[in-house]
């Protein structure tokens, strides 16, 4: 490896490179060991207000770690994953570890030509092969090509043999069981596969398993449901306005209120994620599911695959069926960024896209006036009890988090005047600030997500000798085949002549060749307008001379 000027112990402190690692990471290099003292020191190479970040969009750093193979280096890591272009690091404030000042250049160009590709979460891990399974019995003396053939051979035999035995175990029991081994499983206990309905394995299985409880209550009729309508028709969910990649930062948090009575708070972190700037909606719903778990919640989260654009959302379930499930968004840091709904207003304009005045009551110190001096909000839209989420960098980090709206008004005095009010006991008063990002303040409106919310639900109410059931027109248990599918028919169109109104109530039509109508036949008529005339005009007399 040749030796660079950097590389000698009495060379100046500079930046010697920038280099994007990942999709959301930059490693700054300096011809020094920088100061890593990491306790928040102005000068201290971990700092994150010491490095600013520009190119083709708006990102800056959020976090900062001390490379792990480099001590003149430093990781940084970006709030959103970094677009293709040409980007620039500045960087201020940073001493050598000898407290040596940084000379020029202070900044440095780096350029992202395609974006890297995420690697797999088991990070290439793969089951142990036979052979080598067979080498840990083996004499560690006869090794050699020969004799790997001779292992690799024999392990073939085996590995036949464990997939048999493995194939053949998941058979004895109805909850991993396929196929006629399913049938037989359930059939010993008394059920059987309904005949004339394509059910498929996995939701015969499901079938089963709610059959065998011991007494049909309302809650096992709940989980039969499930199985032929699925678990929207039954449990309130709700699901994010936006689809993968997720530009989380660490400790984004997500607060949501289950069936109005629990409210579970997920935190997301580093470690849960391979890209965290570029999460996807698996990793983040298992993220969420695995919070729930911890605090004993019922309710889950999945990724749901958009059927226009193909990538996935984050679909967040109630723990509950029936009509007590519901479930909504309440706060957090991560909600701008997942975007669950409602969300009030549509992105619109360019930066700055307002300029806020934050004022402290002088009545009450905990009450704080946000008024909206120009941009593109109509605080008309805004309710008593909506959520305002304010977590741009450009705010004073005291004013910065998610608040409920207290009070909003909007009225001319003389010239438009809006504001609305919240309580945040830790903020401070800020003036005419530019708001720079769209997701800086966002607005939305908590709404509690039930069964109702979708027009698609199974509904079951228990009175003393029955139940009432209240059930969709269509099944998930369906296949699609040939000879078991209806479809309509569409006539053949024909052209139309001409279209005569005769009276108040006839028209009659003339079309192009034989329409083949009877008597109480319909027709369907498109594309015809009526024709506009024009009324005669006549000259009138004239009334005189004006004065």
């Amino acid at each position: 490896m040749p030796i660079e000027p950097g590389d000698f112990p009495g060379s100046r402190f500079k930046l010697r490179s920038v280099v994007a690692t990942g999709i959301a990471t930059v490693r700054c290099k300096y011809t020094q060991d920088p100061r890593k003292l990491g306790d928040g020191d102005a000068f201290d190479s971990l700092t994150v207000g010491n490095y600013t970040l520009t190119g083709p969009t708006l990102n800056y750093v959020v976090s900062t770690v001390q490379a792990a193979d480099d001590p003149q280096a430093v990781d940084l890591y970006v709030a959103a994953p970094l677009e293709i272009g040409n980007w620039t690091l500045a960087v201020a404030n940073v001493r050598a570890d000898n407290n040596a000042l940084l000379e020029a250049p202070t900044s440095l160009p780096f350029v992202v030509v395609t974006l890297p590709l995420q690697d797999p979460v088991s990070k290439g891990a793969q089951n142990e092969p036979s052979e080598n399974l067979l080498r840990k019995f083996f004499n560690p003396g006869l090794k050699g090509p020969a004799w790997d053939a001779i292992l690799y051979a024999l392990g073939q035999g085996d590995k036949t043999h464990f997939d048999n035995a493995q194939k053949t175990f998941s058979q004895l029991s109805a909850a991993s069981a396929s196929g006629k081994y399913l049938d037989q499983r359930l059939g010993d206990i008394g059920i059987e596969r309904p005949d004339g309905l394509a059910l498929s394995d996995s939701l015969y299985r499901g079938l089963g398993i709610s059959l065998t409880r011991s007494k049909l209550t309302q809650q096992s009729v709940m989980d039969v449901l499930e199985v032929f309508y699925g678990a929207e028709a039954i449990r309130g969910y709700i699901s994010s306005n936006r689809t993968e990649n997720y530009a989380l930062e660490d400790l984004d948090d997500l607060k949501l209120l289950i069936d109005e009575t629990t409210v579970v708070t997920v935190t997301f972190q580093r470690a849960e994620f391979a890209r965290l700037g570029a999460a996807t909606a698996l990793e983040v719903a298992s993220a969420i599911t695995r919070h729930l778990k911890i605090v004993r919640s019922q309710a889950y989260a999945a990724a749901i695959a958009d059927e226009i654009t193909g990538k996935s959302r984050v679909r967040i379930y109630s723990g509950r069926t029936g009509t007590s499930s519901s479930i909504r968004v309440v706060g957090g840091r991560a909600q701008p960024k997942l975007r669950f709904p409602n969300e009030l207003y549509v992105e619109a304009g360019v930066s700055p896209f307002a300029n806020w005045t934050v004022a402290v009551s002088a009545v009450n110190p905990g009450r704080f006036r946000w008024t909206h001096n120009s941009g593109g909000y109509d605080l008309n839209k805004l309710q008593i009890g909506d959520k305002v989420y304010i977590y741009g960098q450009e705010f004073s980090a005291l004013n910065r988090g998610t608040f409920e709206i207290t009070d909003v008004q909007v009225f001319y005095n003389p010239g438009l005047v809006q504001y609305f009010e919240i309580e945040n006991v830790f903020g401070v008063a800020q003036a005419a600030t530019n708001q720079l990002t769209w997701g800086s303040v966002m607005f939305f409106r908590p709404n509690k997500y039930t069964i109702y919310s979708t027009p698609r639900r199974a509904l079951v109410s228990q009175t003393p000798g029955h139940n009432d059931i209240i059930i969709p027109a269509t099944t998930q248990a369906v296949i699609r085949k040939k000879t078991t599918g209806a479809y309509a028919q569409v006539n053949t169109a024909v052209a139309i002549s001409s279209v005569l109104r005769t009276n108040a109530s006839t028209v009659d039509v003339v079309t192009a060749t034989a329409h083949g109508l009877t008597v109480d036949g319909w027709a369907y008529i498109d594309g015809v307008l009526p024709r506009v005339l024009l009324p005669t005009i006549s000259a009138g007399v004239p009334s005189g001379t004006l004065p």
